[in-house]
């Protein structure tokens, strides 16, 4: 890439997108380094080549990915574009419709020879948009787990308070239930804030 900025949409469209082979092996070898390196959170790759497996193999299970770049930030002092995107996956055997799932992905850069080649991409999700990535039906686990640990830190920071205990961090401040109160629906952050006040 010559604009790393400019022409990098292009790139993550073709990547995510396309239905050719030769269209994806051809920007693969274009844009990656043969020692790039891919990070995901249900794989990770070493080279050129075992990433281009990877791709295929998303291909296959999802032949009609669409990918929305909302943002593109690119660090040009540290050679690193930062992507924000929506993703809609569609596993070819799932009898539900596609799930938009948010992540980031990182691209570390490297220059050779005047032109910037993907060096190494991480691919980031939110847990939630992770499972419905992959089973949408299934995504109401890990919201229950998530919203459980949410009610229990709550319940646990206003207990520990209580008997002395802030690990050094809250001396002189209250801890209070709005959070717990708020996750079971039974009162607001400003109600609570305006008691506090008065």
């Amino acid at each position: 890439m010559q604009n790393p900025k400019d022409e990098i949409l292009a790139i993550v469209t073709t990547l995510t997108s396309t239905t050719s082979n030769s269209e994806l092996c051809d920007t693969l070898s274009r844009y990656f380094t043969p020692d790039a390196k891919f990070v995901h959170p249900v794989c990770m790759a070493d080279s050129r080549a075992e990433i281009r497996g990877i791709y295929q193999w998303y291909r296959i299970m999802s032949p009609k990915t669409k990918c929305n770049v909302i943002s593109v930030i690119y660090d040009s002092d540290q050679n690193v574009i930062v992507l924000e995107m929506v993703q809609w996956f569609h596993l070819r055997i799932s009898p539900t419709g596609p799930a938009a799932a948010r992540l980031i992905s990182r691209l570390i850069l490297r220059e050779i020879s005047g032109l910037h080649y993907i060096a190494r991409q991480e691919d980031l999700y939110p847990t939630l948009d992770l499972v419905a990535l992959m089973t949408p039906n299934l995504a109401v686990f890990p919201w229950l787990f998530l919203k459980l640990a949410s009610l229990l830190s709550n319940l646990f920071a206003w207990l520990f308070w209580k008997v002395g205990i802030t690990g050094g961090g809250l001396e002189g401040g209250q801890v209070n239930l709005t959070g717990l109160k708020e996750g079971l629906g039974l009162g607001t952050y400003s109600e609570e804030c305006r008691k506090l006040s008065t």
